[in-house]
């Protein structure tokens, strides 16, 4: 009887052992990855360009293809240097990742030759040209400079460390809870109250970009007034229009949402 309760035991632990095992990561590049807010840049938290202007400072995002958003910098020695930066903020890192690299491959300059990957990186996860191009996490920095820039690339890659940081992309992601338009069908050339509310997760800015249907051409378009309403002028041919609105964070998050809009002639 003994014996029985004993081999019992033994295998109790190899069970135990054998379906712990299965949760253990074989695979290091399965590891986490975190996903970072865009870092505001500036020549006063940028120690190496505190000696130069900054002629640019993203004064809003800019939503690329591929769903990546890009924020725009540039400064300028006193000789007329200039060093510009562009911050992408993609939802994930392999999305990074993947962006950066079809866009090497699809550049009109050999980007091999002239900036070739670092090995070891110099800056961030993956580097390219010292520094030139690199990715941290679901971040990309692109340099356009004739300069040195390494320094740089360092001091805003510990910037993006510094950053908020969640554990999803959604954590971080404005929520368009309405999109609606006051009139539904709207006349011909009139101009018509747009109803949108916005739930925000991070402190900030919003900033918001319009498309209409594609192919189509509207004359009239979208306009704000001081309150920060937004109004749809109908001046199109096509009895109905398909508005977006992507609205952006200034984390570098966007969502969007697509209105129907009829148009009566």
């Amino acid at each position: 009887m003994k014996q029985m309760v004993i081999a019992s035991f033994a295998l109790s632990i190899v069970l135990i052992g054998f379906t712990n095992c299965r949760y253990i990561p074989q695979d290091p590049s399965q590891h986490f990855h975190p996903v970072r807010a865009a870092p505001k840049l500036s020549n006063e938290n940028i120690p190496a360009l505190r000696e130069t202007q900054q002629t640019r400072a993203a004064e809003r995002p800019w939503l690329e293809h591929a769903g990546v958003i890009e924020f725009k910098y540039r400064w300028e020695y006193q000789d007329g240097v200039a060093i510009g930066v562009s911050l992408y903020v993609a939802e994930t890192k392999e999305i990074a990742s993947n962006w950066l690299l079809e866009r090497r491959a699809s550049a009109s300059l050999p980007m091999d030759f002239y900036f070739p990957r670092d090995d070891p990186a110099v800056v961030g996860d993956i580097s390219f040209g010292g520094g030139q191009q690199f990715i941290r996490d679901n971040i990309v920095i692109v340099f356009r400079s004739d300069t040195t820039i390494t320094e740089m690339a360092q001091q805003i890659d510990s910037l993006i460390l510094d950053a908020p940081v969640r554990l999803s992309a959604r954590q971080m992601t404005p929520l368009i809870s309405t999109f609606t338009i006051t009139e539904n069908p709207v006349q011909f050339r009139s101009t018509t109250r747009l109803i949108i509310d916005v739930e925000n997760p991070v402190n900030g800015e919003l900033f918001y970009d319009w498309r209409f249907t594609p192919g189509s051409e509207n004359w009239g378009g979208i306009e704000r007034d001081e309150s920060g309403n937004f109004y749809y002028c109908a001046d199109t041919y096509e009895p109905v229009e398909y508005l977006t609105v992507y609205v952006i964070n200034d984390a570098g998050f966007y969502s969007s949402k697509t209105l129907a809009i009829h148009i009566q002639f």
